[in-house]
């Protein structure tokens, strides 16, 4: 039981990883492309506490249901 919440644990660390890098490169993406206005209606700590925080945000979110998704799978064997 302790080799396979650990190997959970491990799988869904990584998951979670590879969904904030490719979360956090679309907000800069997008960032990038704004047009000035969008930078003078909005302060640097906006902007820099959307693109942190928003995305930590779903990131617990996904790694939550996929913790759930896998452990209710486990459970089913």
């Amino acid at each position: 039981k302790g080799v396979f919440s650990y190997s959970q644990s491990l799988v869904m660390t990584k998951l979670s990883i590879g969904v904030i890098r490719d979360m956090q490169y679309d907000v800069f993406k997008k960032l990038i492309y704004m047009d000035n206005k969008f930078f003078q209606s909005h302060t640097l700590g906006e902007i820099l506490t959307r693109f942190g925080s928003d995305v930590s945000t779903v990131q617990g979110a996904v790694l939550g249901s996929l913790t759930t998704f896998v452990r209710d799978s486990a459970s089913v064997f």
